[in-house]
């Protein structure tokens, strides 16, 4: 979490600085900030949405299969790792 807020930090100084020196004009500037921070919004939403799909599989999981099948019941980073998984093997 350090390194992130170290790399946004870098970003805002960097771009801080490119406006200060007039390398850059203040409506490239203002694009700029706006398309990072649609990035970063778009990640943090795909974030949250990969775990509340997660959270679904395993409560799903530890409700079905462990009655019907006698499967383990499984943790919430095993169910985010098959989340995963499935989207990979089906190429999503």
């Amino acid at each position: 979490m350090e390194s992130v807020l170290f790399f946004v930090a870098g970003v805002v100084v960097f771009l801080g600085l490119l406006l200060l020196l007039g390398a850059i004009r203040w409506e490239r500037m203002r694009n700029l900030c706006l398309t990072v921070l649609a990035v970063l919004g778009s990640l943090l939403l795909v974030g949250v949405v990969s775990l509340v799909i997660a959270w679904v599989v395993m409560l799903l999981w530890n409700w079905v299969l462990p009655e019907l099948f006698n499967f383990p019941e499984i943790k919430f980073w095993q169910s985010w790792a098959l989340t995963m998984l499935i989207g990979f093997l089906k190429g999503s």
